[in-house]
């Protein structure tokens, strides 16, 4: 295995309209990354195809019970593993159910900017009491898992960014990738984490 795979992201786009914004991004990062659709993953208790320094797991289109399995299997494996992950949207409600919390679908599908409070200091969000953000979604996490917090919260989701308390291992329930300045800030900040 050579240096360049340890330091590589794994993107797996849950076919989500949004996953080609965060490989534009990581590329203006010059980050090395690997992109992969949910279904092309190869997920055994032994490990995924190559071993990677961080996951980021893309919001969905539509439900599909194949997608959750496949998730919430790497899921597992990045928290054997302490491999920092970071759910956007969908990869956020899933590291909620794979955990032991729950989602529920919302009165009114969000799609908008707001405004997410930042309750208290994390990797992800530096030196900001609020970031903007944009929604789109039906769902959302209703219930933590143990053993996570919450450190953002908004008027339209009470769980908008959520944190395992001791392995790095981040949902956010809208989409930095589509979020302006504050939402690439915070994807930077777990590429370099």
């Amino acid at each position: 295995m050579d240096s360049n795979s340890l330091s590589r992201i794994l993107v797996v786009d849950n076919i989500s309209p949004y996953t080609k914004d965060i490989i534009t991004y990581l590329e203006s990062m010059n980050a090395s990354y690997e992109y992969k659709r949910y279904y092309d993953l190869s997920v055994s208790k032994s490990g995924i195809d190559n071993s990677y320094a961080k996951v980021i797991l893309s919001g969905r289109r539509v439900y599909n019970r194949h997608n959750n399995a496949i998730n919430s299997s790497l899921l597992k494996l990045c928290f054997q593993k302490n491999i920092p992950t970071l759910g956007i949207c969908f990869g956020c409600e899933i590291i909620a159910l794979t955990f032991g919390g729950t989602i529920k679908r919302m009165e009114r599908p969000a799609r908008q900017m707001t405004t997410v409070d930042i309750l208290i200091p994390n990797p992800l969000v530096h030196n900001s009491r609020t970031i903007t953000v944009f929604e789109s979604h039906g769902y959302l996490v209703s219930r933590l898992p143990d053993d996570f917090e919450r450190i953002g919260s908004s008027v339209l989701c009470q769980n908008e960014i959520i944190s395992h308390k001791s392995k790095s291992i981040f949902g956010v329930q809208f989409h930095p990738e589509r979020s302006g300045p504050d939402g690439l800030d915070l994807i930077s900040s777990f590429v370099n984490l």
